[in-house]
């Protein structure tokens, strides 16, 4: 039960929920309602790519799971360390199929605000796409998300979530994982649980994962299921039992004799 407890204690963390303690603003209102949201088909927006061309956000997914992230390509702020802490992420998570998505909901964005952006990073896989939105589509996208932002003038910044979409391969949301340091291992988990497909050789660690670990919205991150654990404990306090009732009843049952 000690190393139950530790173990719980240890992966109880936060992921980043966002909050500023020494701002009056509320950042509560940020945060997205996922009840509403979950289960939600994703609007197939046109992007546009790095050469200009355009595409449809469900061409570009294809038939993995996918996830969204939102920024801005001008900002100095949280957009590029988030991207910079997805691109370490990734590094570690080249095992899995899925696409990455970088959309900008800043409608001044430019080919080249984007190409600047990208400039920054140190690593950018294949599956990673960055693309541009039209007004229109910034608006539909942002709405059939949840995602909500606005700029402020006194800062000349927007103000808007870090906060990672799973989309699973039917073109619906799954998951919202928020911070601007994603841990790969929340991201796989999440991406298992958004490939609703069919099962592959590399996710049977992720389903292992799955059994023993649940999601708490609240604060943003995964942890230790406890029932799965002390269903576990359970299992093996009564194999064990069984083990040394045998023993005993072999090593008795010869001194009788």
């Amino acid at each position: 039960m000690f190393v139950t407890l530790s173990l719980v204690w240890a992966v109880n963390t936060p992921l980043g929920v966002p909050r500023d303690e020494d701002s009056s603003f509320d950042v509560s209102i940020l945060r997205i309602n996922e009840g509403e949201y979950l289960g939600k088909e994703l609007p197939n927006v046109d992007v546009t790519l790095g050469e200009g061309t355009v595409k449809k956000l469900w061409d570009i997914i294809g038939e993995e799971p996918a996830i969204i992230v939102f920024a801005y390509y001008t900002c100095d702020a949280s957009c590029p360390v988030l991207a910079g802490n997805i691109s370490k992420a990734l590094e570690s998570i080249k095992d899995r199929d899925f696409t990455l998505i970088t959309l900008s909901f800043d409608e001044k964005d430019t080919l080249q605000t984007m190409k600047a952006f990208k400039e920054k990073l140190k690593y950018i896989p294949d599956n990673w796409v960055f693309g541009l939105l039209s007004k229109e589509d910034i608006r539909r996208i942002t709405e059939g998300t949840g995602f909500r932002f606005f700029y402020s003038v006194k800062d000349k910044a927007f103000v808007h979530p870090n906060v990672l979409i799973f989309i699973s391969p039917d073109k619906r949301i799954v998951r919202y994982v928020y911070g601007v340091k994603p841990d790969p291992k929340t991201v796989r988990i999440a991406l298992a649980e958004a490939n609703t497909g069919e099962l592959k050789i590399n996710e049977v660690v992720d389903l292992v994962y799955l059994a023993c670990f649940s999601y708490n919205s609240k604060k943003g991150s995964y942890m230790l299921n406890p029932v799965m654990i002390l269903g576990g404990v359970g299992f093996i306090l009564l194999g064990s039992t069984l083990l040394l009732s045998a023993f005993y009843g072999k090593l008795y049952g010869r001194k009788e004799v």
